[in-house]
């Protein structure tokens, strides 16, 4: 998805998800999971592309 759709869905998505759950508490909730699961990914590619490079 192009960048300017995300920064155009964000906001509108945490304001969705504030007025269904009535605060802002279960937002930072949900961008922290977003963050953690992006982490895990980001160690995961780290981890495999070490493992298949080989020797240097």
């Amino acid at each position: 998805m192009p960048t300017n759709v995300m920064r155009a869905v964000g906001p509108l998505a945490a304001s969705l998800a504030w007025g269904a759950f009535g605060g802002y508490t279960p937002v930072l909730w949900g961008l922290a999971g977003i963050m953690l699961v992006a982490a895990m990914g980001f160690a995961a590619a780290a981890l495999l592309s070490k493992r298949h490079a080989g020797p240097t």
